[in-house]
């Protein structure tokens, strides 16, 4: 009997610890309040001293929210930072793989995680995940997100669930193949590469996929461009 309520009682201990895993770095939450969880060594692959870790949180912590945090590459890596008033602080976020930046739905702002893949940035809704390689930040009281492209900084208010959407709604592609990229193109317009399938039927005998790419602005959200046959342009009135 003894034996059982140790079991029960470890049990339990065990229920109210909570688990590190798959937890993001920082997290805005929808008050704008900012949220950053450095993982213990044994749970993280942040290679930083425990007291930078403890100071992070404390910057964090107090009364007035960071007026901005950021994802930016370094000579030794990417860089998380958060910036609060006259300081600056930082965590090197190169090696982590789970998700850095969380931002948490709110009012017209839709949940959305940011990862390090690689030397890209990943920014990411439900399966849906768009790549780039700009530079994030981010306003934690509006959720605002800024990237710095090559001809300047470009607010991003278009997130990648509603680009996508806008394409199906369009049926211009059918079934996306998980291939988004957001860049900006030569028009200086920052947009979502879209890849795809458009699946054509004929007249119920036969279905054909045919790859189609599709440009779409990340700030209204506008068509800009499709890429497919000629023949599709032309005559894909007939199949949808």
């Amino acid at each position: 009997m003894r034996r059982l309520y140790v079991v029960l009682i470890s049990i339990f201990i065990l229920l109210l610890v909570p688990s590190s895993i798959g937890a993001s770095i920082a997290t805005i939450k929808p008050d704008g309040e900012v949220l950053v969880n450095v993982l213990s060594d044994e749970d993280s692959a942040l290679e930083i001293p425990k007291s930078e870790s403890l100071k992070i949180k404390e910057v964090v912590g107090n009364d007035k929210n960071p007026s901005s945090i950021a994802l930016v590459r370094a000579q030794d890596g990417i860089k998380l930072t958060v910036d609060n008033e006259n300081t600056t602080e930082t965590l090197d976020v190169t090696d982590v793989k789970d998700n850095v930046i969380e931002i948490e739905e709110r009012p017209k702002v839709e949940k959305l995680s940011i990862k390090v893949d690689g030397d890209k940035f990943l920014l990411q809704q439900d399966n849906l995940k768009a790549t780039t390689d700009y530079e994030i930040k981010i306003d934690p009281k509006i959720a605002g997100i800024t990237l710095s492209t090559p001809s300047g900084f470009r607010f991003l208010s278009i997130f990648p669930k509603e680009a996508v959407a806008t394409i199906l709604r369009a049926k211009i592609i059918n079934n996306v193949d998980g291939s988004i990229e957001l860049s900006e193109g030569s028009d200086g317009v920052l947009s979502y590469l879209i890849s795809g399938e458009r699946v054509i039927n004929f007249f119920d005998l036969y279905e054909h996929s045919i790859p189609v790419k599709a440009r779409v602005s990340a700030s209204t959200a506008e068509i800009l461009s499709v890429e497919q046959p000629e023949w599709l342009r032309i005559l894909g009135f007939l199949f949808v």
